[in-house]
């Protein structure tokens, strides 16, 4: 894969912001010691894990858009 292809921090925060831009937060649970999730209205979870080699590890599962 070439440095053009690999995901860049910028792109991977724009696709995240995208998945969550207009959804309403309906509570932050520490899932485990290192995890909080976020989660939204439409059942969207948004978990942001801080134990993976000293970064940051994001993941976002579930949910349906509103309109």
């Amino acid at each position: 894969m070439s440095t053009e292809q690999k995901p860049t921090l910028e792109r991977e925060a724009k696709a995240i912001e995208e998945l969550l831009i207009g959804k309403v937060l309906t509570g932050v649970i520490r899932h485990q010691s290192s995890e909080v999730v976020l989660q939204f209205s439409d059942g969207t979870r948004l978990f942001v894990n801080g134990e993976v080699q000293g970064s940051l590890d994001f993941s976002v599962t579930g949910g349906r858009h509103e309109n």
